[in-house]
């Protein structure tokens, strides 16, 4: 998975968000690493819908960060996923 380049991501994170805030994270995961993205996530509610040949699956879920570097911090987190991709 690939960030866009961190200082103008973080930039564009301040610039539209204020911090703290419930910011929502959303993911393509291959279903075979479905448990080991939960793993990473921890307690959270997480929106699942199935690919049409179920291969992918859709994740969403918000979780409160505090900053910029944060989200930043999480998405590198989730990007260990094999196969992970962001939107």
């Amino acid at each position: 998975m690939s960030l866009p380049e961190k200082p103008n991501f973080k930039q564009l994170l301040e610039e539209h968000h204020q911090f703290p805030h419930h910011f929502e994270f959303r993911f393509i995961v291959p279903s075979e690493h479905l448990e080991d993205f939960k793993l990473l996530v921890g307690e959270c509610d997480i929106s699942i819908r199935d690919s049409k040949n179920g291969k992918y699956l859709g994740l969403s879920f918000k979780i409160l960060v505090l900053s910029s570097d944060e989200v930043v911090a999480l998405y590198e987190k989730f990007s260990r996923v094999k196969g992970v991709i962001a939107l």
